[in-house]
Parts: C-alpha cells; sequence; structure tokens
C-alpha cells in the first residue's frame, strides 16, 4: 500500500496543476505508516526532494521554516541508517536488493522467517547531493537577506545546524567507506569555517554547545514524556476515527524518534582546518583539492601566518592554473591573494603585500573579482543573464573583505615603494613604474586647479605622498592615521599595525628626503637625521648605507665627525634638464631616420647638378632646348 501509493506520487511530481505542498503532506504521512525502516527511508528521501521542488526558482531561497523542516528529515534519514547498518543508500542500487521485492500481490511485506537476520536492504539516493543542495539554499538566503536585520543574525545560527548534520553525514561517509563523498562533505564544512576569525570561532562553539545542550534536554524531556503522548495519540485517533473518520494521527515508529546526534567542534580554526584539510587532500578530486588548498591559505593568512600561506600557494602553483578553473574557484583565489596582502602587510612585508594586491587593482574591478557587487562599466551594455550571474556568485555580507581596508593597504604599500622609485627616477621618463594606479591618481592631482580636504581613501593617500615626497613624515602619517579603515581591526592588532605604519613611514621619507635633497648638501650630521625623522641612530646609520651600496645615494661616511659627506658628482637640476632635453632631441632625429628609410631611398630631384641638366636636356625623351 505504501509502495503503491510513493509510485502514485512520484509519478505526479513536476507535472502542472499538482499541489507541492500537499504532496509533502502525503509523504510525510506515508513516513509514519511506512512497515519497515528501509520503506520509511525510501520514503523520507521522496519528502526530502519534494520539500526542494517547493524553491523551483533559481531567483529565490527555500523559505526558513521548510529548509529547516528539511534539515530534521535528513538527521532523521542518518540516524536510520546509523541504527540499521543492513540498510544501504546509493545512486547505483543492486534492483535484487530492494524491499519492494519482498511485497506481495496486494503491496503488504512479506514477514522473514523466524530467527532469521535482516537481509541488506539497498535504497535509492544521494544524501551529499542533497546536503550540497541545502547549503547552496542557505547561501543564496544569506544573500537575499539584508544583512543589518535581526533576521539575518537568526539565519547566520543555522550555519550550526548545518554543520551538525555534515557531521552526521561524515559518520555515514565513514561507515560506507565513500571517500570522494567524504571529501566533498568535510570541504562544504570548511568553507563554513576558513574566514572566520578566532573570536568569531569561540563564538560560534560556545553557541554550538549551548544548542547540543538543549537538543539533548529536549530529547530526554520528550523520552520521558513519551507514554503518556502516546496515550494522548491514541485517544485522538480513536476520537478521530469514531467522530469525524479524518485521516488519524499516527503515533511516531521507533525509527522516527531517533534524535539529532551530538557533535563537537575543535577549539580552532586552525586545528579545524588541519583537521579537515589533511583528510581531503587525501579523498577529493582535484576541483575539490584547490580549494581545499585555497580555503588553507586564506585561514593561515587571517590567522597571521603570511609565510606558512604564502609557501602553500607557491607549492600548490595555484597562480598558473587558475585561469582554467571554475568561476567560484576563480574567486576563492583573488579572496586568498586579498588577505594573503593583508597579511603581508600586517606583517611589514610591504613590498609582497604590494605584489598580492596589485592584480587585483590594476583594472579596477576589485568588486567584481571579489564577488563583493555587481561593477558597472562605461560605455557597455548591460547584459541582464550575465548580470543574474553575477549576482548569484555574490558573496554573504559577513564573508566580505572591507574594501576600503583593502584599498588603504593597497595605496599605502604602492605610496611606500613608489615615493623613493619617483626621487630616483625624477627626470627619467622611462623609469620603472611601482604602481600605475597610484601614479594615475598623482596625475589627476597635478592637473587640478584646486583641491580641497581629502574625503576618502584615494585622497588622503595622495595627499600623504605628496607631503611623503617632501620629507615631511609627520604630516604624511597624520594624513594615514586618519582614515576609518583602521576601525576595522582589533584592538591589539591595530596597536601593531599602527605602530608598524609609523615606523615605515619615517624610515621612507629619511630616504626620499636623501634621494631628493642630496645635491643641495655638502654634509649631513646623523644627528640632525636622528632628530628630523626621529629614528635610532643604528636605524639611519643602516638605511645610509644601503643606500650608498645601492648606488642610490653618492656619499661617504666620515666617522670621527658622524657625518655624511657628499661627493656631489650627482648632476644638478639644470643638467638633468639638459639631459632630458638631449635624449629627446636623440629620439627625434632617429625618428626622422627611420623616416627616411622608410620611403625606399628615393632620390630628390633637383639636387645635384646631373638631374638639372637632364631636366634642362629636354625631360623624358633627353632632348630639348632651344
Amino acid at each position: 500500500m505504501v509502495s503503491a501509493k510513493l509510485l502514485e506520487i512520484s509519478a505526479s511530481r513536476g507535472k502542472k496543476g499538482v499541489d507541492r505542498q500537499e504532496q509533502v503532506d502525503q509523504l510525510s504521512y506515508l513516513a509514519r505508516v511506512a512497515q519497515t525502516p528501509a520503506q520509511a527511508l525510501e520514503v523520507m528521501t521522496a519528502v526530502v526532494s519534494a520539500q526542494f521542488d517547493l524553491t523551483p526558482s533559481m531567483a529565490t531561497h527555500m523559505p526558513v521554516e521548510v529548509w529547516r523542516a528539511c534539515v530534521a528529515n535528513l538527521h532523521q534519514i542518518f540516524a536510520i541508517l546509523s541504527s540499521y547498518p543492513n540498510i544501504k543508500m546509493a545512486d547505483v542500487i543492486d534492483e535484487s536488493k530492494m524491499e519492494n521485492k519482498r511485497l506481495d500481490g496486494d503491496g503488504e511485506l512479506v514477514p522473514l522467517p523466524e530467527g532469521e537476520a535482516d537481509p541488506e536492504v539497498h535504497v535509492h539516493g544521494n544524501l551529499v547531493s542533497f546536503l550540497e543542495r541545502l547549503d547552496d539554499e542557505l547561501f543564496k538566503s544569506l544573500q537575499c537577506i539584508d544583512p543589518h536585520t535581526v533576521q539575518y543574525m537568526d539565519r547566520l545560527r543555522d550555519e550550526l545546524v548545518y554543520i551538525s548534520l555534515a557531521q552526521a553525514s561524515m559518520s555515514y561517509c565513514v561507515t560506507v567507506e565513500d571517500g570522494r563523498a567524504l571529501a566533498r562533505v568535510l570541504l562544504r564544512v570548511l568553507e563554513h569555517i576558513y574566514y572566520k576569525t578566532d573570536a568569531v570561532y569561540a563564538a560560534t562553539t560556545r553557541i554550538h554547545l549551548e544548542m547540543t545542550k538543549k537538543v539533548a534536554e529536549e530529547a530526554a524531556a520528550a523520552k520521558a514524556q513519551g507514554a503518556a503522548a502516546a496515550e494522548q495519540i491514541a485517544a485522538q485517533e480513536a476520537d478521530c476515527v469514531e467522530t469525524t473518520g479524518d485521516v488519524p494521527i499516527l503515533p511516531e515508529p521507533e525509527w522516527f524518534k531517533l534524535s539529532m546526534i551530538e557533535s563537537e567542534l575543535p577549539e580552532t580554526v586552525a586545528g579545524f582546518t588541519k583537521k579537515l584539510s589533511a583528510t581531503i587532500y587525501k579523498l577529493g578530486d582535484e576541483r575539490t583539492k584547490a580549494r581545499c588548498m585555497l580555503c588553507e591559505i586564506y585561514a593561515k593568512a587571517l590567522a597571521g601566518n603570511f609565510h606558512r600561506a604564502r609557501d602553500l600557494l607557491l607549492m600548490s602553483h595555484m597562480q598558473e592554473s587558475v585561469q582554467q578553473m571554475d568561476v567560484a574557484t576563480q574567486i576563492l583565489f583573488n579572496r586568498a591573494m586579498a588577505q594573503l596582502g593583508l597579511s603581508a602587510f600586517h606583517a611589514g612585508l610591504i613590498r609582497e603585500g604590494h605584489s598580492c594586491l596589485s592584480e587585483l587593482f590594476i583594472g579596477g574591478r576589485v568588486k567584481e573579482l571579489l564577488a563583493q557587487g555587481v561593477s558597472m562599466q562605461r560605455f557597455h551594455e548591460r547584459d541582464p543573464e550575465k548580470e543574474k550571474l553575477e549576482r548569484r556568485r555574490q558573496m554573504p555580507f559577513h564573508m566580505h573583505i572591507n574594501l576600503e581596508l583593502l584599498e588603504a593597504v593597497h595605496l599605502i604599500c604602492a605610496m611606500l615603494l613608489e615615493v623613493s622609485n619617483m626621487a630616483i627616477n625624477a627626470h627619467d621618463l622611462r623609469g620603472k613604474l611601482f604602481s600605475k594606479p597610484l601614479r594615475r591618481l598623482l596625475d589627476i592631482n597635478s592637473r587640478q586647479p584646486f583641491t580641497g580636504p581629502p574625503e576618502n581613501v584615494r585622497d588622503h593617500a595622495v595627499v600623504a605622498t605628496l607631503a611623503l615626497a617632501k620629507g615631511d613624515w609627520q604630516t604624511a602619517l597624520d594624513m594615514l592615521l586618519s582614515l576609518n579603515a583602521w576601525k576595522l581591526l582589533p584592538e591589539q592588532q591595530r596597536v601593531e599595525t599602527l605602530t608598524m605604519l609609523k615606523a615605515k613611514v619615517q624610515e621612507e621619507a629619511l630616504r626620499t628626503y636623501l634621494l631628493t635633497y642630496a645635491t643641495y648638501y655638502s654634509s649631513l650630521s646623523l644627528e640632525q637625521l636622528c632628530s628630523m625623522f626621529e629614528l635610532s641612530e643604528q636605524t639611519v646609520h643602516s638605511l645610509v648605507s644601503k643606500a650608498m651600496l645601492s648606488g642610490e645615494l653618492h656619499a661617504s661616511w666620515d666617522q670621527p665627525t658622524r657625518s655624511i659627506v657628499m661627493h656631489n658628482i650627482e648632476p644638478t637640476r639644470l643638467q638633468r634638464m639638459a639631459l632630458a632635453l638631449s635624449e629627446k632631441v636623440q629620439q627625434l632625429a632617429e625618428a626622422n631616420e627611420r623616416a627616411v628609410d622608410s620611403t625606399g631611398g628615393m632620390r630628390m630631384e633637383g639636387v645635384d647638378g646631373d638631374d638639372g641638366g637632364d631636366r634642362r636636356s629636354g625631360g623624358r625623351g633627353g632632348r630639348g632646348g632651344r
């Protein structure tokens, strides 16, 4: 009877005019009247599929109540599978071992002979695909809900519900020895953990522990009240049948009462990531391993382990093959590179931080590359389909990397590298550039007839760069410290980062000052430099010596007087301008020579005497004259 009704409902699935909610209700009732756990498992699998059918559109997300009901059904499925090892669920099954082979002609289950063990039963279904679909629906709901509302915070708690369900799935995958499915589940869990800081993860584990205790208490209370509830349900059943003839509310069978399993989370993000990634690297496919590697790189960079994260990236050669991967993996790669750049900056590695962030900002599409917004391009018509795909890939708000902080770090790294480079190549038109975006901002600022006070990150960076180019480190530092982006950092990290930033600004101001104004000095006192830039004598001595050894500064130390003696072999401003003019003249002469050569060596008639004589002698025929 149950199998026949299940077949009838499954046949009507997807047809027009069918009430999908009614199908879910009918299947839920069938699960309660199932004769065996395997039959109940088959019906509940159909219930979960029908619940997914309630939201057929890709543009909308599954309602929260339906999502949680679906999670509860999957918990029941995993509980049945763990309690009845003879039941196996897989995509490809042996039809001879399906439970419907034991049904008689009336659809009733044929009982087993007394004393015979339960045979192995196969049920068709893919639990991992259900788990991934639930994760996708949770992701879509977080995309659609306003992040500044209480509903968003409540929805974030469902991450813990999903992780608990995923842990039940892990246990089942280990039992059936399905390594590929286990790796897929572990990756889904890792993608809910890798972006969390230790403080956020500690709060997550605390809430998870509270939820687990609450579930255990509710299960104990339900068990204590089970007898009374069964009597009440039996009375309702008799009353319904006798008075109204309605369908009775049946008591739940034993396999339907199995509660959600208790689960534990590791204490730290690093411990959780290490535990998950070790198994994924062993059992996963290429895409799963690549995404796991990027998640681990992000987590290590977020924890401040820049060198370990960088070594993982270099060993994986991910930067060489990421263009051939899917778009979601490319977005994860961009997020990992952005976090790697922030980690390098916090560690004081300015050049490494700039190299990590420069590719993200060079095209002006950083929001699109990080999937944190849809970029509006000028002079291009909108493609509705492309825009829909981009919006489906957007990251939920709580996973965003703050773009203001990212832009501030990128421009500060570019400033610290570019200011001294501009001083070295002040009159070299073909000098190397460290940052084209910063140079473009400086060019735009130089063409402005009037510049007001700085308003955004770019304005602050331009003003700080111009001040640093003059050696005014205090003005540059004040301008950088006034950025609001630093408030986003934790207290301890903010103090350490700003202390490092002050030291870097002072050092670059010293280098830039010496490279810019060295020709105006015959000697400089070490004490004077220390007082000007508030640096220790050891730091000043080290920086000046490096500039001398690299050939940037033509000077030498006079140890008795503790001063720097300039050699005055650097050209003056007039000499540099003369050299630049001569170089331009040389380029113009070379261009003229190439233009003459491109004419094919044509002779200009009327220049030498022979041509003139030929022309006077009669032109074409060579005859003429008077």
